[in-house]
């Protein structure tokens, strides 16, 4: 995750503290020079839904068109 991906932000002054946010499900994003030492700046992600895959009987088969090539191949066309 990266910093812009957060949607909640907090700031932890000590190793410990920032261990004991990240055992709590933070993610560590940043460690910062501060005014008294360190800063540590962790952040959650927004819950995210997992795609839902369709069934196979779902899926339609590709009819016609052409065919992918893979690297490196070439068309007998």
């Amino acid at each position: 995750m990266q910093l812009h991906e957060a949607i909640d932000l907090k700031e932890a002054y000590s190793v410990s503290g920032a261990n004991k946010a990240v055992q709590e499900g933070w993610k560590l994003l940043a460690i910062a020079p501060g005014a008294n030492g360190v800063t540590y700046v962790l952040g959650k992600q927004a819950d995210k839904e997992k795609p839902k895959l369709p069934a196979a009987d779902e899926i339609e088969p590709i009819t016609g068109g052409s065919v992918a090539l893979r690297s490196g191949e070439r068309s007998s066309h």
